[in-house]
């Protein structure tokens, strides 16, 4: 079944992958962007997780989206999340205990602020609650993901989050035995209401389909997928807006306002995680690496790679092979 309260090292919803010697996790995510969450042939797909950032490289996911609602605690630690909302990038930094709903749809990323760091994370696809309908169109439903609040942050000091927060931690200390597929369902029915709630006294309850934003969204949608694709390639600005159809001013004016960074800025961040993966993970030559990941002369990419990291890329190598990712 897919209501699955495991540890992230058996979980189906990251995917473990090995280069050499040096063990990592990364997100299932397409050429869209979009991350699949398996849940195999359940009629109950739910899918609940324990996720250690440190056993991801540089303890960082990077921007994504999914159908599902997503929510998570942080159990341990402290991390950001950068959220989409409306035309800009909310960045939002949380402690230990504090919580977060990301709505379906939204492109977000997270990024750890200390090692050790934890969070519970509980996803509910859309689709699940309209079976509850028998498939009918729900209100339930549209309002809270057509809505234009792609994300609500819970903290452990505020009252209004407190039950919700409450019921996601339910939802990790529910055990399996009799009836235990039932609470579930029933938890994560009450964390969907909850959000909703939220939805509702909210001043963001407006449906966002059709607005300027959402187009805007769609479009910083396209722009970043078409850098996670070719990124390798000689491509610069014009490229970027012509995957998405906008002048350079509005790929600029979308990535500024989204990300608070340059197009040229956030291609050549992408250009060197990617970089950094490949040092950790195989023995293949370091020009090698700088050349297929876009960076035409092996000394501009160290001067980079050492400005990011703080370290040459050959000890960024020796260090994560021989300590593994989250030692870098």
């Amino acid at each position: 079944m897919a209501i699955c309260i495991t540890i992230v090292s058996t979980h189906t919803k990251r995917r473990r992958y090995k280069r050499g010697n040096v063990r990592f996790k990364q997100l299932q995510i397409g050429p869209d962007l979009r991350e699949t969450i398996p849940y195999g042939e359940s009629l109950v797909p739910l899918c609940a997780c324990v996720d250690r950032l440190d056993e991801y490289l540089s303890r960082e996911w990077s921007f994504h989206w999914h159908d599902e609602v997503e929510f998570a605690v942080v159990r341990r630690g402290a991390v950001r999340f950068t959220v989409r909302q409306g035309d800009e990038g909310v960045a939002i930094n949380l402690r230990e205990g504090d919580g977060i709903v990301i709505n379906s749809g939204r492109l977000h990323s997270v990024r750890s602020k200390a090692s050790g760091t934890e969070l519970t994370g509980f996803a509910v696809p859309p689709a699940f609650i309209e079976r509850l309908y028998n498939g009918a169109e729900s209100s339930a439903v549209r309002p809270v993901v057509e809505s234009g609040m792609a994300h609500a942050i819970l903290r452990a000091d505020n009252e209004d989050a407190a039950l919700l927060l409450e019921t996601m931690r339910e939802i990790f200390e529910a055990d399996d035995g009799p009836c235990g597929e039932l609470r579930l369902i029933e938890l994560a029915c009450r964390a969907w209401r909850l959000f909703a709630n939220l939805i509702i006294k909210s001043d963001e309850a407006a449906p966002r389909t059709g607005s300027r934003a959402a187009a805007r969204e769609r479009n910083m949608k396209k722009m970043l997928s078409y850098v996670h694709a070719h990124f390798r390639e000689a491509i610069g600005v014009d490229d970027i807006a012509r995957s998405a159809a906008v002048s350079r001013t509005e790929c600029f004016r979308c990535f500024r306002s989204a990300l608070g960074e340059t197009p040229t800025e956030y291609l050549s961040t992408y250009r060197l995680s990617a970089a950094a993966s490949l040092l950790a993970g195989t023995t293949r030559p370091i020009a090698d690496i700088a050349s297929s990941c876009g960076f035409g002369s092996s000394s501009y990419f160290g001067k980079l790679f050492r400005a990011r990291y703080g370290k040459t890329p050959r000890d960024y190598r020796e260090l994560a092979q021989r300590k593994g990712p989250a030692s870098v």
